[in-house]
């Protein structure tokens, strides 16, 4: 396996390791809760736990895109990794703007279906 690749997921893995603890007590202390909808207990816990995970994830991505522009002087990948950053952050945006907001349904798919295939579309012009 390619160890930049392995380096990649270890960091992803440990700043989402790391950091989801933290966010379940600030979630918590901040009132980002919601009932746990999968126990008769109806406990409530933190939600928006995905930013953890995004966060991890770009963590992850930049440290390679880093180490391959500045240590490799590899350009070509850096744009299309850039592209799929910014679907994935249009994305997490709509969900935190639900979570918060509580967004209808409606609302979602029509973000989701309508709006950014032609964001995609405009960044694959770019390519």
């Amino acid at each position: 396996m390619n160890p930049l690749l392995l380096g990649t997921f270890i960091i992803s893995f440990l700043v989402t390791f790391i950091i989801t603890p933290v966010w379940i007590r600030r979630a918590k202390r901040a009132k980002i809760v919601g009932n746990d909808m999968h126990k008769l207990g109806k406990k409530m816990i933190p939600e928006m736990g995905g930013i953890c995970v995004i966060i991890g994830f770009l963590s992850g991505v930049f440290f390679y895109v880093a180490i391959q522009t500045f240590f490799f002087n590899v350009y070509g990948t850096a744009l299309q990794i850039m592209a799929i950053v910014t679907t994935i952050l249009i994305i997490t945006m709509i969900g935190v703007f639900d979570d918060l907001l509580g967004l209808q349904m409606i609302l979602q798919q029509s973000i989701i279906q309508d709006q950014l295939p032609e964001v995609l579309q405009q960044i694959n012009q770019l390519l």
